[in-house]
């Protein structure tokens, strides 16, 4: 009997019962919002010619190494100081920010702004810059990553929900 009166006087049964209801709320907080890192995603970038038009771009390489789709949504390309701008890119004049596209049902032409990548594929997007710059100022600026910044919006498709994911990738 003096258990029951030591549990009741000093609070255990609430501390017990707080436990109980912590427990369950914790596992499903951590399913609902799981962590926003989307591992074995890869962006790799390099110098390339696409046609008369461009004839200097950045290529830029999606790879998808997960064992899930990922949907990308491509918010646009801020340049920085050291790489000017192809003059034939589509720049937003309020943000100064340049779209970039992915392919889209025409082969070879770049047409939507979203994409998704689908597991063990690669999805190649690139980046119009201005003809008349050195092949040495450009790689330095690549190597460097002083090119820009390239902002994506990737979520993973699955079972599970999975946030929407903000990435800043300097290129």
């Amino acid at each position: 009997m003096w258990f029951w009166e030591f549990m009741a006087k000093w609070g255990i049964w609430d501390i017990i019962g707080l436990f109980v209801a912590l427990i369950p709320s914790v596992l499903v907080v951590v399913y609902l919002f799981p962590r926003n890192a989307i591992d074995n995603f890869y962006i790799d970038t390099r110098l390339a010619s696409v046609n008369e038009v461009y004839k200097r771009v950045i290529s830029v390489e999606l790879r998808n190494h997960t064992n899930d789709p990922i949907y990308v949504l491509s918010l646009g390309f801020t340049f920085g100081t050291s790489v000017r701008p192809s003059p034939h890119g589509k720049k937003h004049a309020a943000t100064g920010t340049y779209e970039i596209k992915f392919q889209g049902r025409v082969e070879g032409q770049l047409s939507e702004i979203d994409t998704l990548v689908r597991p063990n594929q690669v999805v190649t997007t690139w980046i119009p810059i201005a003809a008349d710059q050195t092949d040495a100022v450009l790689e330095q600026a690549v190597r460097e990553r002083k090119v820009g910044v390239l902002r994506l919006k990737v979520q993973k498709i699955s079972s599970r929900p999975h946030p929407f994911s903000t990435l800043r990738i300097p290129i």
